[in-house]
């Protein structure tokens, strides 16, 4: 046997097994241990376009009643009058209660007749909208009468249905303790529905509430219109409300429709930000806003015929849907979020349609599709504030980060104030030190230069009165007269020292590299520091073997030399001071060596690296202050060549440094 034969086999039998019944049977025959009762494949119906027969019509006339058993679906909504025809007989050996549902809320006006086998009208009874709760027998949301079938009888029942809604074939017959269970059973999923549907509309208006993000209050509205919507349309609103005019109870579906869609729009159009980002699908949005506004206003003072609206409401929604649809589709393009709104709403959607098609006849009433607008409603709500919830958590990380980022922004603002401020008064400083450092120079360069000539007319007078001294003045005088001399001498030096330095400071100091003559030089400088070393004893010795010519500044060889025997003299009682040239290859050596007290090698490693260099007293008593030492360092450096010092204490010192030659040496005559 074919695979879709054994399926279609199994599934026949199990419809069989749950109905308990034969589909082949022209009616009803009640059995004991069977509670509940499919009434459509028993049924026949007949279409009354005249809308103009009744029940003597029915029984008197010829008119066929087709088999409903094989056409299960529902009839759309139209101006036609339905009747249905249904046997039953009775099994049992008792007389029983039943209750039949014609299982359809919005039925406004259905009449049941029951008649025995005779054709006598045993009870007449009615329900739907027109009626209210004195004018029916059992209340409740769906049309259902009570019926007494007695013992081993046949009845018929025939069934008027009047309305403007659809048509269904969804007919029960229950035992009374069964129909009341489904009853509860029922009523507690749809309450279960209503209440997950009403706390997502009361959390979302606290979010609103707490944020002011106008989406939650639309979403809100639309969760609580919706549980209008579907009240009106299971029954529930009728039930709770029997005894209002059936207008209202016919209009209450229609605006609560309006308004659910109408708050739809408006969420769909704030969540997606239409009017910001998508200005051409706001309009389109505004659009519908407006024709369902408008719709609603026309509903509600009946400027159109109610069968009118009500057609307006069914066909207006597939618009809706694809318009809204096309609006996603494009957003999704270009604002990737836009997800979160087109699988909820796909849910909602698809949810809305299957119950469209129900109202239509499309699709035969089933009790999943009953609920089905419920359970797409609430399932878009949980989605939608999930959604919500994200993107809050979303908004309020953005907002951490803002503020963070602005408190980072208000922080490094302020610092690079106070460093402007701090590189301003740094500058300013500077300017101020600058200032006062070039009056310190000015001051010191005029202070030595307008002392030099004063000094050198002391040094010398002294130079004259040391040579007029003779063997005649005491030994005290000559003392004096040396003293004077040397202090002379030395001050002398330090004012050359002053000047050389306050150019350096000025940047006046520059490197001019030139041929010199060393010998020439040292001879100079010995011929300088002649007198002044023998007023302490000392002998300097200059007897170079060859001539030198070295690249180097003047100026600045003239001070090194000058302040390097000035501190020999210094440093030294007795003894000699000897200048020595030698030659390394192509550079020569100069060493300046005396056999004074010497220095340690702390001092040394002080002088070197120019840490803390405070000149000392000098064997008479001489005075320094470092100046001279400081401006040999860095003139020796200007020539690429370092300082070098070897002493000990008591033993005396060598203080050395290199120079390049200019040519050969050559000897001297």
């Amino acid at each position: 046997m074919h695979y879709k034969n054994k399926i279609y086999l199994i599934l026949f039998t199990i419809l069989i097994i749950n109905n308990n019944q034969v589909l082949g049977q022209e009616h009803l025959i009640l059995n004991k241990n069977i509670n509940k009762y499919i009434i459509r494949p028993y049924t026949k119906f007949l279409v009354d376009s005249t809308k103009k027969l009744n029940l003597e019509d029915v029984l008197t006339k010829d008119f066929q009643f087709i088999n409903k058993a094989g056409n299960k679906k529902n009839f759309p909504m139209s101006e036609n009058v339905y009747w249905y025809k249904i046997q039953i007989e009775n099994g049992l050996d008792e007389t029983s209660t039943w209750i039949l549902e014609f299982d359809h809320s919005l039925t406004e006006n259905i009449q049941l007749y029951l008649l025995n086998s005779k054709g006598d009208v045993l009870s007449k009874k009615k329900g739907g909208l027109k009626y209210n709760h004195s004018e029916i027998d059992l209340l409740h949301e769906t049309p259902s009468f009570p019926l007494y079938i007695g013992s081993k009888e046949s009845y018929t029942i025939y069934l008027r249905i009047d309305t403007r809604s659809a048509v269904y074939s969804s007919i029960y017959l229950y035992r009374p303790s069964v129909f009341w269970v489904n009853e509860m059973k029922e009523k507690s999923f749809m309450l279960f529905l209503f209440g997950i549907i009403f706390a997502l509309a009361i959390f979302n208006f606290v979010l609103y509430l707490s944020t002011k993000e106008k989406a939650y209050v639309f979403l809100s509205l639309f969760l609580v219109s919706s549980i209008w919507l579907f009240a009106s349309t299971s029954g529930y609103f009728y039930e709770l409300f029997p005894n209002l005019p059936i207008t209202l109870k016919i209009k209450a579906r229609v605006y609560a429709y309006w308004l659910s869609l109408t708050f739809l729009a408006l969420f769909i159009t704030t969540f997606l930000e239409l009017k910001k980002n998508f200005p051409r699908n706001y309009y389109l949005s505004f659009f519908v806003i407006s024709f369902y506004i408008l719709n609603l206003f026309i509903s509600a003072f009946d400027l159109f015929p109610y069968i009118f609206s009500y057609k307006l409401v069914i066909y207006s929604y597939p618009i809706f849907v694809l318009i809204f649809i096309i609006i996603g589709t494009i957003v999704i393009k270009e604002k990737k979020t836009a997800v979160y709104f087109m699988i909820p709403f796909s849910m909602y959607i698809g949810s809305s349609i299957i119950f469209i098609l129900v109202i239509l006849g499309v699709l035969d009433k089933m009790i999943i599709y009953d609920n089905i607008s419920s359970i797409g409603t609430a399932l878009f709500g949980l989605l939608f504030t999930a959604a919500f919830i994200k993107k809050m958590d979303k908004l309020k990380e953005d907002q951490m980060e803002r503020q963070f980022l602005k408190k980072e922004t208000y922080r490094l603002n302020e610092e690079v104030k106070l460093r402007i401020d701090a590189e301003k008064s740094a500058k300013q400083s500077e300017q101020k030190l600058k200032k006062a450092n070039d009056s310190k120079n000015k001051f010191f360069s005029i202070i030595a230069h307008d002392l030099k000539t004063p000094i050198n007319n002391v040094l010398g007078y002294s130079e004259l009165l040391k040579d007029s001294i003779n063997d005649n003045y005491s030994k005290k005088v000559q003392k004096h007269v040396d003293f004077v001399y040397i202090e002379a001498n030395n001050t002398v030096n330090l004012l050359e020292n002053l000047l050389s330095w306050s150019k350096t400071e000025k940047d006046e100091m520059k490197y001019h590299p030139e041929r010199v003559d060393l010998n020439t030089l040292m001879e100079d400088m010995v011929e300088a520091f002649d007198k002044m070393a023998e007023s302490k004893g000392i002998e300097i010795v200059f007897d170079p073997k060859i001539k030198y010519f070295a690249i180097g500044d003047t100026y600045m060889l003239q001070t090194v030399v000058r302040n390097l025997i000035n501190n020999s003299i210094k440093f030294s009682s007795t003894g000699k001071i000897t200048i020595q040239l030698e030659n390394k290859g192509i550079q020569c050596i100069i060493s300046i060596i005396d056999e004074g007290v010497g220095m340690t090698a702390e001092t040394i490693e002080a002088i070197l690296n120019k840490k803390n260099i405070l000149s000392a007293k000098g064997t008479n008593g001489e005075l320094g202050n470092g100046l001279g030492l400081m401006l040999i360092n860095d003139f020796i450096n200007n020539h690429g060549s370092v300082l070098q010092i070897e002493s000990s204490i008591g033993k005396g010192s060598t203080f050395s440094f290199v120079l390049k030659l200019s040519k050969n040496k050559y000897l001297l005559d």
